[in-house]
């Protein structure tokens, strides 16, 4: 199948980068949809979800389908309740994988957070400090079967430090 070269631009030199005219990533912002508790949907996958609700808000992944994808990033700090992630069977979908956490303010070496027991987080629970949940936040979560999610990412913390990583 031959794709017309008005479709895409394969040139990494062209002054406007290398884009595939008329594909788009869905953003998905608390702010712009009223959004406190969402149910991501499997059509979603590949969409960047970006916090910046101040009271934060809670999104649901859809039941995992390997290859399945949604990048997390961190535009504002909440500063009541929490940005938080939770598989939709918690009884049996899991988090498994890292996020390395930084400090906001201390220059140090960074702490990773492991989720390698396959019957335990459940949720990514971003505090808006100690858990992340602080700007600049970002991390990945794809399925990888049909009761996985894997973890990579970093995230940004403040204060005592702890995982944002949950059995809740």
């Amino acid at each position: 199948m031959t794709i017309p070269a008005e479709k895409y631009e394969l040139s990494s030199r062209d002054p406007d980068g290398c884009v595939w005219k008329g594909a788009r990533r869905e953003i998905i912002t608390a702010l712009s949809s009223g959004l406190t508790n969402y149910q991501l949907t499997p059509a979603q996958s590949g969409a960047l979800v970006v916090f910046n609700d101040l009271t934060g808000a809670l999104y649901t992944l859809p039941t995992p389908v390997a290859g399945m994808w949604f990048e997390f990033w961190t535009q504002l700090a909440c500063t009541s309740n929490e940005y938080k992630v939770i598989t939709k069977t918690i009884a049996s979908e899991f988090i498994l994988g890292a996020v390395t956490a930084t400090h906001a303010t201390v220059a140090s070496s960074g702490t990773a957070y492991p989720s390698v027991v396959a019957t335990a987080n459940v949720s990514m629970n971003l505090n808006g400090t100690t858990t992340g949940g602080v700007p600049g936040d970002n991390f990945i979560l794809t399925a990888i079967s049909t009761t996985a999610w894997m973890l990579s990412g970093w995230n940004v913390q403040s204060g005592s430090t702890a995982t944002p990583l949950s059995t809740s």
